[in-house]
């Protein structure tokens, strides 16, 4: 695997006009939001003026070196702090690529994105590659707004973003031959009534316990992939909806907190930070202002009408 490293917190994000028929460049100003906090797949999301209502893109090219091109990966979700601007904190979540395609197809060489990779500089171009991501290439991070430019300052979470399951480890899972994939990546992310930071991701096509699979698809003695499960270790984070403090931490009320907490090392620590699982994937998250009840959508698979 690569080596992680931290990320410059003095590196700005990259800003500027947007223009017709060229690149996606789209500038964040100080009175522009996202007025849902979902982008669109392949890395677009729209926001609003709160002085004029009107609609503007607002595009992945704040950060390169994301996948905006290949279906659900990209910018996917924003969200401002529930005291912005008096707390400049901007979140996004977004999908990191790799310093190059792997040596292996089915093992990625870095597990988490390399600072090289991580903010838009000369050179560092998107890719389109469904090979070219770390492990765990999905992630929500901080930035701060200082009314020009956002700057990052720090990570929160790292999750799953790697989908190869076509290789022949583990044996008998019924999947040689699958094509490589990018999707089932969710992305949503909202702050709640309580303050607390709401994360979605989609079940990246795993089936292990998160999905009521106590032992996933094959049995006690089979992996969930190439990378372990079927319990929730990192790489297997996938098919919930995570709840985090505004600094990463993990709130001690969460519904598993102390579940988890019988559970020694990183499985039990994830656990704690989920609220909800079971999911597939969805685009849509939102809280009742009244009620403060969390509603999410869910896709379904493809269906047709009996014939």
């Amino acid at each position: 695997m690569g080596k992680e490293v931290t990320p410059r917190r003095d590196a700005p994000l990259r800003t500027g006009a947007a223009t017709a028929g060229g690149p996606e460049v789209a500038a964040h100003e100080s009175n522009w939001i996202t007025p849902t906090g979902r982008c669109q797949e392949r890395g677009s999301c729209y926001g609003f003026s709160k002085q004029r209502y009107a609609r503007r893109k607002v595009s992945t090219r704040l950060i390169r070196a994301t996948h905006r091109s290949f279906r659900t990966r990209g910018l996917l979700g924003t969200a401002l702090h529930p005291d912005f601007p008096a707390n400049p904190g901007v979140y996004l979540f977004w999908t990191c690529r790799s310093d190059a395609l792997p040596a292996d197809p089915f093992f990625p060489d870095e597990r988490r994105c390399l600072d090289a990779n991580m903010l838009a500089e000369d050179g560092n171009e998107d890719s389109g590659n469904v090979l070219e991501v770390p492990l765990l290439g999905n992630r929500v991070d901080r930035f701060e707004w200082d009314g020009s430019s956002l700057t990052f300052d720090r990570n929160l979470i790292m999750l799953r973003a790697f989908q190869n399951d076509g290789g022949l480890l583990p044996e008998g899972q019924g999947d040689l031959g699958q094509q490589a994939r990018g999707n089932h990546n969710g992305g949503v992310i909202r702050f709640g009534p309580d303050r607390a930071l709401y994360i979605m991701i989609g079940d990246n096509g795993r089936r292990g316990q998160l999905q009521n699979l106590v032992d996933g698809p094959g049995g006690t003695t089979r992996a969930d992939d190439q990378f372990g499960g079927p319990e929730p270790d990192d790489a297997h984070l996938t098919g919930v909806i995570l709840r985090l403090n505004d600094d990463g931490s993990t709130p001690t009320d969460n519904p598993f907190f102390a579940a988890g907490a019988a559970i020694p090392g990183q499985v039990g620590a994830n656990i704690q930070k989920i609220f909800a699982y079971g999911l597939r994937n969805g685009f849509g998250m939102a809280f009742d202002p009244e009620s403060g009840t969390l509603w999410e959508q869910e896709n379904g698979a493809t269906t047709r009408p009996a014939s």
